[in-house]
């Protein structure tokens, strides 16, 4: 199975409020390879040996994919970050619900 179809397997598989904070590799995918493409048409692209095509630096468009990517990686790791406030808020709910059961549990300290 492709990366693509893997991941967007992933997305619909996850919980509905995590679904925004995938990556949206379809459209990063479809701004790398137009970027590509351009450089084939401009000739402003370096081919290897293997007949794969390198972007060079000094194209224009090329900023477009970069800012793009920024953009998605920004989003997963805020989200990241978020979950990980919320889990570690949680993590000290319940270790003090369980202090508190064994105080209850176990008045004098014995």
């Amino acid at each position: 199975m492709k990366f693509g179809k893997q991941l967007k397997q992933t997305v619909e598989e996850s919980l509905p409020e995590w679904r925004p904070n995938f990556m949206d590799y379809k459209d990063l995918k479809k701004k790398i390879n137009g970027e590509i493409a351009g450089g084939d048409v401009e000739g402003n692209s370096a081919s290897s040996a293997e007949g794969v095509v390198r972007p060079t630096s000094d194209r224009p468009n090329t900023g477009q994919f970069l800012e793009a990517l920024r953009t998605e990686v920004e989003k997963v790791n805020n989200f990241f970050l978020d979950m990980e406030e919320e889990f570690i808020i949680r993590c000290q709910l319940l270790a003090s619900r369980v202090d508190d059961l064994v105080s209850w549990e176990n008045p004098r300290g014995l």
